[in-house]
């Protein structure tokens, strides 16, 4: 009886983590675009968070995964090396919000030169180098790292922890879409475009965020098939992507 009904509350999770971050989209992008727009340092502290707890996200549904389908112990080697290009778009988020890109691409080279004598400037450079390296090598490593048996399948553990993880997953789609406002939203989008061309531009941008966001899901799916979850993930994914070409791509 326990068990039908931890299967049953599993199937509603990921359903349920949709709606949240729909919720979350419609009511805090404005504010976290808005935060952004600042580039300030927290803004970093905030990716970090975000990043770390999505990271840690994908390791619990590979684990997961792993219980309900040993076969699914290692990750295809096309999800790792997407998985690079996602480590680099966060870090190039991570530059961009907190005003280091800024910082490096607008100071005149003769005051680089003079912030970066001494040796506590080059203990700073090295710490930034090594931290940009850790970013982009934990994702594939979250791929990568070894997994085991952490819980029983279908137990409490096991749909808490996989509910946990949707919706850190879901957080750092969160921060993704605005970051894309902040970075990407065009000053002057195309006027009068017909339906087509929107559409058209739709599936590329889509397509291109369903290589980094599609994986993970997938991984949850491994363990929990379910056509209802696969469509509200589409739907609501679909929404965000179109709401930011809306304005951006277009007008």
């Amino acid at each position: 009886m326990e068990r039908g009904c931890v299967v049953n509350a599993r199937s509603w999770i990921p359903i349920g983590a949709d709606l949240l971050a729909l919720m979350l989209y419609l009511t805090g992008l404005p504010w976290l675009v808005a935060r952004f727009q600042t580039g300030a340092a927290g803004n970093l502290l905030l990716l970090i968070v975000s990043y770390s707890l999505f990271c840690g996200a994908v390791y619990l549904l590979r684990v997961s995964a792993f219980q309900h389908d040993p076969r699914s112990k290692t990750c295809s080697p096309m999800m790792v090396f997407w998985s690079v290009f996602f480590s680099l778009m966060i870090l190039h988020a991570m530059t961009d919000l907190s005003g280091l890109l800024a910082f490096l691409v607008d100071t005149p080279l003769d005051e680089m030169d003079a912030i970066m004598e001494g040796a506590w400037a080059m203990a700073m450079t090295l710490g930034v180098l090594a931290g940009a390296v850790v970013v982009v090598a934990l994702y594939p490593l979250s791929l990568l790292f070894r997994t085991t048996r952490l819980w029983s399948a279908d137990s409490v553990t096991e749909v808490s922890i996989q509910a946990a993880a949707l919706l850190g997953i879901n957080l750092m789609i969160l921060v993704t879409m605005a970051h894309w406002e902040v970075a990407y939203r065009a000053d002057e989008p195309y006027r009068d475009l017909a339906l087509g061309g929107k559409i058209l531009i739709f599936l590329v941008v889509y397509a291109f965020f369903l290589l980094f966001y599609g994986m993970p899901r997938m991984l949850f799916f491994q363990a929990n098939p379910s056509k209802m979850a696969v469509a509200v993930f589409i739907l609501q994914t679909g929404y965000f992507v179109w709401s930011f070409l809306d304005g951006s791509a277009w007008a």
